[in-house]
């Protein structure tokens, strides 16, 4: 089953016919966001109907006890989904962070390999091998 929404609702309620604002040009105007808004309103209320009308068929073809464990599996489904994108997004976030943080601690190493190599003629030889190496290690990873 094909679920078509038109635009009829916008003419009747004054908009412009065939005028669609996700067509709209790229800074839209006071009237596109308008008539945005009130698609969005009509087509929340339209999402309520149908899901009214798939709890009265459920109701209707099946028992009222699968009918309501359907329900509260949906219910179950929206909530993981919601909670995956909250993961999603603290791990985009956390990904971030990390990134910032290595990046910033190469810069140090190399800002150390700079200081080492001016102050190298100073230090003992093995002290100097010992360190240069721990640079080495601390550059590869």
């Amino acid at each position: 089953m094909v679920l078509a929404i038109g635009t009829d609702h916008l003419a009747a309620m004054g908009a412009p016919p065939g005028r669609f604002p996700h067509a709209a040009a790229a800074s839209p105007t006071v009237s596109d966001i308008e008539i945005s808004d009130i698609e969005i309103k009509v087509l929340r209320r339209r999402l309520e109907q149908l899901q009214t009308e798939l709890k009265v068929y459920r109701t209707n073809k099946f028992n009222e006890e699968t009918a309501r464990r359907m329900e509260d599996l949906e219910n179950d489904i929206s909530m993981i989904e919601i909670e995956r994108a909250k993961f999603a997004a603290a791990t985009d976030e956390t990904s971030a962070s990390l990134s910032d943080l290595l990046s910033s601690l190469r810069i140090e190493v190399m800002a150390a390999e700079g200081e080492f190599e001016q102050y190298a003629a100073n230090i003992p030889r093995a002290s100097y091998e010992l360190i240069r190496r721990a640079l080495k290690d601390g550059q590869q990873h």
